[in-house]
């Protein structure tokens, strides 16, 4: 009997019309589905990196060498193999693409839902610095059938933090890879492809959220800090002014949130008497929540209003929530268990 002609193999797959296709056993582990016609669905997975460069919030991105959006700006990432999970795909293309792409477990209970699944994603390289380590986590997954020219195309975004991001270099499939504050996506100053601006406004507002309950403001900063520098992450995520001395009581009293290096000094930012240097503890949740400024409960609050909207059917008179913003907003901090 001859072979099925119609079967797609781990061939170079570039041009070809995945329109009722049936991709069920096939190899696709070297196939070429960045330049592919896909009216089928594809999934692809993309990462928002962020770091934070002299007391700005900034963001990795890469400039596409490629059709479509060839010359634009666009979040890391792209389709996923058969043969590997949805971390491992987002830290290849994060990898391929800009040369970045160690993972740093989550700290605390191993049998945390986060901790597994980020082990089995990457191993670290024994030749890179601890300040380099990167941590990920799952954010949304974004599905609107125009988002991708191509043709049907989900992506789940991923969210990233690395202290210290200074090795950065071009990889396959882009022209550029660049650190670009974040003001200026949340601006609209800086373009980006796809919908990456919307994946990177929820990934803001993931991290934003998530520094209230969880140490995640240490994933900021060197592996050893002082109290002062870590404030400094809340007042930059924030965009406010936290008060010093409240600040290190809340620090100082949360368990496990952070661990005193003994007989180790340096020198106060102001000059002034030697400040005591702290390392990240094990702890991943605060035991009592850091309050953001009122700003930032009311931005936010008015952007949930903006997302619940709804549309008036002219011929029912019922009120129908509006399509474009059916699940685009963020999950709330309380469902991003994997």
């Amino acid at each position: 009997m001859p072979a099925n002609t119609n079967e797609p193999t781990a061939a170079d797959l570039t041009g070809a019309n995945l329109s009722g296709a049936n991709l069920s056993g096939a190899n696709l582990s070297g196939a070429n589905l960045e330049r592919a016609d896909l009216r089928g669905v594809a999934l692809a997975v993309d990462v928002v990196l962020f770091t934070i460069v002299e007391d700005q919030l900034n963001v990795l991105l890469v400039e596409r060498e490629m059709e479509p959006f060839r010359g634009s700006l666009a979040l890391p990432g792209g389709f996923v193999l058969a043969d590997e999970t949805l971390e491992q795909a987002a830290l290849r293309e994060l990898n391929k693409e800009t040369g970045v792409g160690t993972l740093n477990p989550v700290p605390g209970n191993p049998r945390h839902p986060r901790h597994h699944s980020h082990r089995i994603a990457s191993e670290r390289s024994s030749g890179q610095a601890e300040s380099e380590s990167l941590f990920l986590e799952q954010l949304e997954t974004y599905g609107n059938p125009d988002r991708d020219p191509r043709g049907r195309v989900v992506t789940v975004a991923f969210w990233a933090v690395m202290a210290g991001l200074t090795r950065i270099q071009r990889g396959s499939d882009v022209a550029r890879a660049e650190l670009v504050p974040v003001a200026g996506i949340e601006s609209q100053e800086v373009k980006l492809a796809f919908d990456h601006e919307r994946i990177v406004h929820d990934a803001v507002r993931r991290v934003q959220a998530k520094l209230r309950y969880s140490t995640l403001a240490n994933r900021f900063c060197p592996p050893k800090y002082t109290i002062s520098q870590l404030r400094k992450v809340y007042n930059c995520l924030w965009e406010t002014e936290l008060d010093e001395g409240n600040f290190q009581r809340k620090v100082r009293s949360s368990p496990d949130f952070v661990v005193e290096l003994e007989d180790t000094r340096t020198f106060g930012e102001s000059g002034g008497r030697p400040a005591r240097l702290f390392t990240q503890g094990n702890a991943y949740y605060l035991n009592s929540p850091i309050s953001p400024p009122l700003s930032l409960h009311l931005s936010q609050l008015s952007e949930a209003v903006n997302e619940l909207r709804v549309s008036f059917d002219d011929k029912s008179g019922w009120a129908t929530s509006s399509p474009e913003l059916v699940g685009q907003a963020p999950a709330d901090e309380d469902d991003d268990q994997d």
